[in-house]
């Protein structure tokens, strides 16, 4: 629903997103001016009254509190809902939204046409509009006028009744072709309405379908990212230990250099009391007097 819509409607739009908002009355109420109904899928039917600067929630019927079955009839761009004999409700079905209205209704309850009384099918009295009834009523008591007076009268009022029969007749058909014209219309905007109502879906779908592939995109990305990043701060840390390794043997390769190079026995021996076999980096010819493969040892 679109939220630039005049007060009460964008208020009501707020607290029901998701549903119908047409003009309407339930049978429990006592307001005179007509009231809004608000239709949703799940719960129901909401009847609001307005006030200057607020609306009101008058009575509200889960669709398990309307009788399954019932009657409607169409009056201009009323639709009534009867039970048995008793009005349940009337909304206006003028509008797109009061036709979705009426469409939720119609789908969640057994609908009949409203029988029309015996009366009604009578040329003359099938709109049920007052003045062409009016008129017919003054056609039938001329014909049966004519009756009564006899054939003496018959010629004479001939001419007057078959005009105007002919009159009511063209009226009737006049009549039909209009109702039949108000269906077509009615189809072509229900249409209309539908097609309009599963391209927005379409374009929701579409939309909601781009976002995700976005978002997968997104977070793709960033695990790639994430995944590059550790790999680097891996080979860093393997870079890091590599230099220190190399580090720590050159460092104790000084120190090996610097402990085996010694002046005399005399020094070798403050680091190697005993001597140091020929093998031993240490070990020097000059130091090995005794020519034993034994530098500096202890006699």
């Amino acid at each position: 629903m679109s939220t630039s819509r005049p007060f009460p409607l964008n208020e009501l739009d707020r607290l029901h997103p998701n549903g119908f908002v047409t003009l309407g009355k339930a049978k429990s109420t006592t307001y005179s001016e007509p009231f809004y109904v608000v239709a949703t899928e799940k719960e129901g039917l909401y009847f609001y009254v307005r006030h200057q600067q607020s609306v009101e929630l008058l009575v509200y019927y889960h669709w398990n509190q309307i009788p399954d079955e019932l009657f409607k009839s169409d009056r201009k761009n009323d639709r009534t809902y009867r039970h048995k004999k008793n009005v349940v409700l009337t909304i206006f079905v003028g509008d797109e939204e009061g036709k979705e209205v009426a469409k939720l209704i119609e789908q969640r309850k057994k609908i009949s046409l409203l029988a029309r009384p015996w009366y009604r099918k009578i040329l003359g009295y099938r709109s049920g509009t007052g003045w062409k009834m009016l008129i017919a009523s003054l056609v039938y008591f001329s014909l049966l006028t004519g009756l009564v007076n006899g054939d003496d009268e018959k010629d004479k009022a001939e001419p007057v009744k078959t005009e105007q029969i002919n009159t009511l007749k063209a009226e009737d058909q006049s009549d039909d072709t209009k109702d039949d014209d108000t269906d077509d219309d009615d189809k072509a905007k229900k249409e209309a309405a539908e097609k309009a109502k599963a391209e927005k879906e379409r374009e929701r779908k579409a939309e909601l379908a781009a976002q995700k592939k976005a978002e997968e995109e997104e977070a793709a990305k960033k695990a790639e990212e994430k995944k590059a990043a550790e790999l680097a701060a891996q080979k860093e840390a393997e870079k890091k230990a590599e230099e220190e390794r190399i580090a720590q043997e050159e460092e104790a390769a000084a120190a090996e250099a610097v402990e085996t190079d010694f002046a005399n026995c005399t020094d070798l021996r403050t680091v190697y009391p005993d001597g140091v076999p020929s093998t031993h980096p240490a070990y020097q010819d000059k130091m090995d007097r005794d020519n034993d493969a034994f530098a500096c040892e202890q006699n």
